[in-house]
């Protein structure tokens, strides 16, 4: 038994997903983060986004939210 999760998801999938993890910067660029999201979901990415603020107090949400996607 080795101790690696097992990924539902297909190599293909995975390539196609982007993991942000937004600081404070991005509460001044909103228009931008739009204008981006607009333009990669167009493209066919999956775009996951996380608050420095929940990778630092709340990791089992995070990673609830990752296994969800995967």
């Amino acid at each position: 038994m080795n101790n690696r999760p097992d990924l539902k998801a297909t190599v293909r999938e995975l390539s196609k997903l982007i993991i942000e993890i937004d600081g404070t910067i991005h509460d001044n660029q909103k228009e931008y983060d739009s204008l981006r999201r607009y333009i990669l979901n167009n493209l066919g990415y999956k775009i996951i986004r996380f608050r420095n603020e929940d990778i630092l107090n709340d990791i089992n949400k995070v990673i609830k939210k990752l296994e969800s996607y995967l």
